[in-house]
């Protein structure tokens, strides 16, 4: 299943009264050296735990149901943590009671784990969805220009331009070595030229292919660009590009061009990591600045869960790894403590110890983007917990 805010929407209503099952497995392939694997172990290990808990916390009825339910899974366990399964990462929604499953599998590493809740735990998800989403990437040689597409971590060839010249046809110019007046007999190669004119054929080729890579990028959604190669050429193609609202251009000298279109994601995903990382940190930035000058943004759990609350969210910020708890009314509303329950019966208020994930559900529900942030992004709302939000109004 491809991972999109549609299918994120499905896993935030996913919940089940018996429990939501969520596996989380990275088949890092540079743990494959032996069986079982290293993941296969830590998720034996864990189901192993998660069924001493049950017993140990539920009702016998409803553990005998829940190791029940586990024992039928064990195919499609076997199915997600096996090295042959495609996919480095791999995650498993399973509701139990109801027996619905959502599966997905995508080339980026993500954290092995288990949780048993009663909803879907989708904040690594939340996590891969940001790192993932479409980028082109272009590899810029004297020789050619090649798009590639990156889509979570797999990337496919788009289009391939040839700009090598024919030189065995061009007439290689001679003339006096003007630097040494004694040699003026003598004849020389004149590289500056021929060099010259050759650069600037090239050029005229690469801005030629801006039009063509602007049509990919919008029809493909992609929001960010990533140009590798010859400087000289990456200033001509950034020239030859329309504007770019709201996407950012990554660039590096790294000669990227003699590798296979996997070889190539695994090299620039470093990259494309250092520029997410560092847009997610100017955006916590901005949401603190604008909060505290009193702008359309709010910092802190207690303000923000008012404006999830009322749908004023645009975009949630949120640390990721970062607990969050909370306490739930009766009719679903979210509050940071008890005694910002105006109104309720504090006798009737639930403990939420999914706080972060009842927020990430609400905010999808409500059309809001979502950026998780690490500790050093989350620098900037270090005094508000990790969470903040830009505000529709």
């Amino acid at each position: 299943m491809t991972i999109d805010r549609d299918a994120l929407g499905d896993l935030a209503v996913l919940a089940d009264d018996l429990g939501v099952l969520s596996l989380y497995v990275d088949a890092d392939p540079s743990e494959q050296t032996q069986r079982p694997t290293v993941w296969e172990v830590q998720i034996k290990n864990e189901l192993a735990e998660l069924r001493s808990a049950v017993k140990e916390n539920e009702t016998r009825e409803r553990a005998n149901a829940i190791q029940a339910a586990l024992e039928e899974l064990e195919t499609e366990i076997e199915r997600a943590t096996h090295p042959s399964t495609h996919g480095r990462g791999r995650a498993l929604f399973v509701a139990l009671g109801a027996s619905t499953k959502i599966s997905f599998e995508f080339q980026l590493p993500v954290e092995t784990r288990v949780v048993l809740s009663t909803n879907a735990f989708i904040r690594p998800l939340l996590a891969t969805f940001e790192r993932g989403r479409p980028a082109g990437l272009v590899t810029l040689s004297r020789s050619s220009v090649v798009v590639y597409g990156w889509d979570f971590g797999a990337v496919e060839a788009l289009g391939r331009w040839s700009i090598d010249l024919e030189t065995s046809e061009w007439r290689r110019m001679q003339g006096p070595a003007a630097s040494n007046p004694a040699l003026s007999q003598h004849t020389a190669p004149q590289h500056d030229r021929f060099e010259r004119r050759r650069e600037e054929h090239q050029a005229g080729l690469v801005a030629d292919i801006g039009g063509e890579l602007a049509r990919l990028r919008d029809a493909r959604g992609w929001r960010r660009l990533v140009l590798a190669g010859d400087a000289k050429l990456r200033v001509v193609l950034k020239g030859a590009l329309p504007p770019f609202p709201g996407g950012e251009l990554v660039e590096t000298d790294r000669k990227l061009e003699n590798l296979s279109p996997a070889e190539l994601g695994a090299a620039l995903l470093p990259d494309l990591e250092t520029a997410r990382a560092r847009q997610r940190a100017e955006t916590a930035l901005r949401v603190n600045g604008l909060a505290r000058a009193g702008g359309k943004a709010t910092t802190g759990v207690r303000a923000t869960l008012a404006a999830l609350a009322e749908g004023r969210v645009s975009e949630l910020l949120i640390e990721h790894g970062r607990d969050y708890v909370g306490v739930r009314a009766p009719n679903g509303t979210l509050f940071a403590e008890p005694g910002s329950a105006v109104g309720v019966n504090l006798s009737e208020l639930i403990d939420e110890p999914r706080l972060g994930e009842r927020m990430i559900e609400r905010a999808i529900a409500t059309g809001a983007d979502l950026i998780t942030l690490e500790p050093s992004e989350a620098a900037p709302l270090a005094d508000a917990e990790g969470v903040g939000a830009l505000l529709r109004w």
